[in-house]
């Protein structure tokens, strides 16, 4: 059967499972189901992509595409199949049988993640309380039929996978459809840079009150999303710094920080001895050595922090960096490609995707590669 062909397998007169190896499904937050088709149909020029509810999006045709990253899109689920549940236990039942037949022959752990979007028809406890039904009674299947892979089986969310974990995730899209993914430990390798190790891509992110902006938050959440804090000692160069809100985050954890910006931060900042403010033009900003991390929350459209962010890594100027990428409406999401070529050429490691706590923005998160 070839990948483009529809296979239905029929468990009981009420319960039908379309196997389609070439199908993708995206999570997003409701509004943003258009901007993430888009992309998609920029990452996937021959499949084909549209909207499929309330914050999901499908891409179903050839799926298959070096370097594709999440973008707009909260979590994404490869090689989608798709369930219907007219009830708990038969739809577990069928969820069970998928992930038995894809990792039980995997020798390592495996996470197991049931989500669905917050929406209108589909909200609240309701949605939550049937997420969590399905979660246990999959595994109160697998524990009968599939015991030793039950017994593997992490329910955690949490920052990054183990190299020989596996992920199996199952999408709530209502109480009447779903979408199982399982991805075997070379998949999920295959797609790192698309699937969040976060259940549904969702992550609480603290608020610090005592910070000197809401933009304090973008960080928590990178740092938490990633599993990578701000380390005691570190040198970062804060770009567009004013009034002090990452700068701040870094000083936290014991970093010192250049702040640069043509307005002043916040006054115990400009006081704080590991604080050296420049008073200037971001973009025309050098540092006299090597530092470890960039960052860079600057209010400009995205050519010029392409360029920006290519300079410096470029320059060899930092190990790490996180860069703000802002929005005119949607004229300028085609430029996420151009980061993503750009990043799989220069860095060893990278993430790109709008964060729980942007708006019209993306974050990039990166180590540029040693010499």
């Amino acid at each position: 059967m070839s990948g483009d062909e529809l296979h239905r397998d029929d468990h009981s007169s009420h319960v039908a499972v379309e196997r389609r190896s070439n199908l993708l499904i995206a999570a997003c937050e409701p509004e943003w189901e258009i901007a993430v088709r888009d992309d998609l149909r920029r990452q996937l020029p021959s499949a084909v992509c549209d909207v499929e509810a309330t914050g999901w999006v499908r891409a179903a045709g050839d799926i298959q595409s070096a370097n594709f990253y999440a973008g707009f899109a909260r979590q994404m689920l490869p090689h989608a199949v798709e369930v219907s549940q007219p009830s708990i236990s038969k739809t577990a039942a069928v969820i069970a049988q998928e992930i038995g037949q894809r990792l039980d022959q995997q020798s390592g752990p495996w996470r197991w993640q049931v989500f669905s979007v917050p929406q209108p028809a589909f909200a609240g406890a309701a949605g939550l309380r049937r997420c969590e039904l399905l979660q246990d009674a999959v595994l109160e299947q697998l524990g009968k039929r599939y015991r030793r892979l039950a017994k593997r089986a992490n329910v955690d969310s949490r920052a990054g996978y183990e190299p020989d974990e596996s992920l199996a995730q199952f999408g709530v899209l209502s109480v009447e459809r779903g979408f199982v993914s399982v991805l075997t430990p070379d998949e999920l390798s295959f797609w790192k840079h698309a699937v969040s190790s976060w259940r549904g891509g969702d992550l609480e992110v603290p608020h610090d009150r005592a910070a000197p902006s809401r933009a304090c938050q973008k960080l928590y959440e990178v740092e938490t999303r990633y599993g990578r804090p701000f380390a005691r000692g570190e040198k970062c160069v804060d770009l567009g710094a004013s009034p002090g809100g990452w700068t701040w985050v870094a000083l936290q954890r014991g970093a010192s920080v250049i702040a640069v910006d043509r307005s002043p931060l916040r006054e115990d900042l400009m006081d704080h001895p590991r604080v050296q403010f420049v008073s200037g033009d971001a973009f025309k900003f050098a540092p006299p050595e090597q530092v470890d991390w960039l960052l860079s929350d600057i209010i400009a459209f995205p050519p010029r922090i392409f360029e920006l962010l290519e300079h410096w890594i470029g320059q060899k100027w930092c190990r790490r960096f996180c860069v703000t990428i802002k929005f005119r409406g949607r004229d300028d999401d085609h430029w996420l490609g151009r980061f993503v070529e750009l990043l799989a050429q220069t860095t060893s490691d990278f993430e790109l995707r709008r964060l729980k706590v942007n708006h019209n923005e993306a974050t990039v998160v990166g180590t540029v590669k040693s010499d």
